[in-house]
């Protein structure tokens, strides 16, 4: 193929590959690939490309470069004349360094870096090649923090958070869902979570009634807000890591699975979550989107419902700021072809009555026994809270069923899943997930064989009154201090902890009525029960606000 090559101040023109390979160093590094791998088809005619940026287009990763298979005692076949094969390897490792390159092209960590410092726009091969270089290791810690707090000072357009999810997403593997139930639509649900937020363990069930296949990836709780997972991991025996082949075969059997994420998807998430965790950069938008949407494409579902949380319980407190993460991840699901559709949703207030990861699975599997409750030994749920809970699961899952093609119209689809829910059906495909993943099925039918801890106290009221308002954000900070959430990724649980509430804002209570009871068992180790009973029920206590009833005068 003809091309031009820049040399010095001239241009010289090369009739063939073989002819602009004519210096004895080029044919020997073109030698050494050649006899690793064969003939490489490789064009090296690129105008103003030199030729290590053409040879590194070719073999994308550096590292697969340098471990090609060749025989030591030549080695010196590959060296400048007159160099030490160690010096000439630290030469080798340099060039690679500084030409790092995938398929999409070569370029250099500072300057894009730079270019995003500067408010300018990253082109889809940046974004593709730093991220991809960051993972394999050439793209160091401190560059992608650099990165990280650019993105966050002069944001992101759309499309740049589009290339950037697909960038972590193609970091690993991503799932292949087409021959699992072939006929059935694949349709995930993703919240990015909230206090007291257990409607993932009700709409799962659900929708795998209504005939969807749920693949849901959660997450573990961390701060104020619980985790899905913790919730689920309170049923004895229940494993929530599952190899890729466990998952598919339970989605194919169940209908339904709600697991963590390995690191076989989008991996490098991981890595630049901690990042951000200690940078100062974890509320960004763009970088929240990413996060949330590559783990959710590596599923590659047909649809994903989103609901963006928003209020004193929820990572974003305000309309605004909800919105536009909304917006920006239904953009990156129907880029990447996935139909895709958001609700934003109140936490002022805990949703339902329960907050802690036992007491959550407890009140979700009371709504899912459908209308023929069984009676419980103590604390059940209000009917005030369970409605709570199941207005917004009958709403996702008309959704999700739309999502899926399955519905002409959003009443059609509530329909259908208010029929499921009181049917009681969903409890049994909880009861079979659960089986499947390891837990005991038991549970599920008796809740009474997980009692409730020993250690407990109540508030009662102080007065006739309503109560006008009740910090979320408090609650959720309460159950860490009993033991139900982390500070850190790694601490202990007390799946038992907790709170329930037994007033909701709005509720008239009279003098002595309780308000709230909060929960600690005993965990080697965790503080003493005592201890963590009192912290939380102090910072409990306080997000109460009650006024005095006028309603008589």
């Amino acid at each position: 193929m003809n091309g031009y090559r820049r040399v010095g101040a001239h241009t010289r023109r090369y009739t063939s590959t073989a002819k602009f390979l004519q210096s004895s160093w080029r044919k020997r590094r073109w030698r050494r690939v050649r006899d690793a791998r064969g003939s490489p088809q490789v064009s090296l005619s690129f105008p103003n490309r030199s030729f290590g940026s053409a040879f590194m287009s070719a073999y994308p990763d550096p590292e697969s470069v340098d471990s090609v298979s060749r025989d030591e005692n030549q080695s010196n076949s590959f060296e400048k004349p007159g160099v030490s094969n160690q010096k000439a390897k630290t030469m080798r490792k340099a060039r690679m360094s500084r030409s790092l390159s995938t398929r999409y092209g070569s370029f250099s960590p500072s300057d894009i870096i730079i270019k995003k410092r500067d408010g300018q726009s990253l082109t889809t091969e940046e974004l593709h090649w730093f991220v991809d270089g960051f993972h394999k290791g050439y793209v160091k810690d401190y560059q992608m923090s650099a990165f990280l707090m650019a993105v966050c000072v002069k944001g992101m357009s759309n499309r740049e958070v589009s290339d950037l999810t697909l960038a972590m997403v193609h970091t690993g593997l991503t799932a292949d869902l087409t021959s699992i139930r072939p006929g059935d639509p694949k349709v995930d649900k993703h919240s990015t979570g909230g206090v007291g937020d257990k409607v993932s363990l009700v709409l799962t069930p659900l929708a795998a009634t209504l005939g969807l296949v749920v693949p849901m990836m959660s997450g573990r709780g961390l701060g104020h807000t619980g985790g899905t997972l913790d919730k689920l991991s309170a049923i004895p025996g229940l494993r929530t890591m599952l190899e890729s082949e466990e998952y598919l075969s339970q989605l194919e059997k169940v209908g339904c699975a709600i697991v963590a994420p390995t690191d076989e998807y989008a991996p490098v998430d991981r890595t630049i979550y901690a990042l951000r965790d200690v940078s100062g950069s974890v509320e960004n938008v763009a970088l929240v989107a990413s996060s949330v949407m590559s783990k959710k494409l590596a599923e590659k579902p047909d649809g994903l419902l989103l609901d963006v949380k928003m209020g004193g319980g929820a990572f974003f407190r305000h309309l605004n700021d909800a919105a536009a993460l909304a917006s920006t991840m239904v953009a990156i699901g129907e880029d990447a072809g996935i139909a895709t559709c958001c609700v934003v949703t109140n936490m002022d207030q805990p949703l339902g009555a329960a907050v802690g990861n036992w007491l959550e699975t407890r009140e979700a599997l009371q709504l899912l026994q459908g209308k023929d409750r069984a009676p419980l030994d103590e604390f059940p749920s209000s009917d005030e809270a369970l409605k709570e809970i199941e207005e917004l699961a009958l709403a996702e899952a008309s959704l999700m069923l739309g999502l899926g093609g399955m519905v002409d119209s959003y009443q059609e689809g509530y329909n259908l899943a208010k029929q499921a829910l009181d049917s009681g059906k969903c409890l049994h495909k909880f009861a079979e997930m659960v089986e499947s993943q390891g837990g005991d099925p038991r549970v599920v039918y008796d809740l009474n064989k997980i009692p409730l801890p020993k250690y407990r106290k109540t508030m009662y009221s102080p007065i006739d009154g309503i109560i006008e308002d009740i910090d979320a954000h408090e609650i959720g900070i309460a159950s860490v201090k009993l033991g139900a959430g982390r500070h850190y990724a790694d601490d202990e649980v007390d799946f038992c902890a907790g709170l329930l509430l037994h007033k909701k804002v709005g509720s008239r209570v009279k003098k002595g009525e309780p308000i709230f009871t909060a929960f600690a068992s005993d965990v080697a180790s965790l503080e003493e029960p005592e201890d963590r009973l009192n912290d939380g029920y102090d910072r409990a206590e306080g997000s109460f606000l009650i006024n005095p009833d006028c309603s008589h005068v």
